[in-house]
């Protein structure tokens, strides 16, 4: 199975070439080049979904690219990244790239995502919000657990 998820992200730096030359053919090399790659940076049941169509949005309006990879804390397969596969993540992102993921507050990551060429978007919610979000969320992973979740919430 790691041979496919690896062949994919073959495939997807392929698209992301493609994806690249038609920004630059719609908006300029030169502007591509000059344009900041963008980093969408959530805490988990906070609106990280709000903040993907967003940074989507940014691909028809300016000289940006979606690379299509999964956010920069997961591989292909799903799999949790370490902080220095993390790191590597956002050193690959070149101008005017557009990714997202869960950082974290807490260096070497701040820097990778601030630095020069750098452009991030945080989004963040009321942690009332954000506690029952992840209780509709454990709740539809563990069914079973349904009932006890509704006691505590009263």
């Amino acid at each position: 199975m790691k041979l496919y998820f690896q062949i994919k992200r073959q495939l997807k730096l392929i698209r992301l070439d493609l994806r690249r030359a038609r920004a630059a053919r719609r908006w300029g090399q030169d502007v591509l080049d000059q344009s900041p790659s963008i980093f969408g940076n959530a805490i988990p049941k906070s609106g990280s979904h709000l903040l993907i169509q967003v940074l989507l949005g940014l691909t028809e309006i300016g000289p940006f690219v979606n690379p299509g990879f999964p956010p920069i804390n997961r591989f292909e397969g799903n799999t949790r990244l370490e902080l220095p596969e993390r790191l590597d993540e956002l050193r690959r992102m070149r101008s005017g790239d557009i990714r997202y993921g869960y950082a974290g507050c807490y260096e070497p990551l701040i820097s990778a995502i601030t630095g020069p060429g750098r452009a991030s978007v945080f989004i963040y919610r009321d942690p009332r919000d954000q506690l029952v979000s992840h209780v509709f969320y454990a709740k539809d992973i563990h069914k079973d657990m349904e009932c006890m979740i509704i006691i505590m919430m009263y």
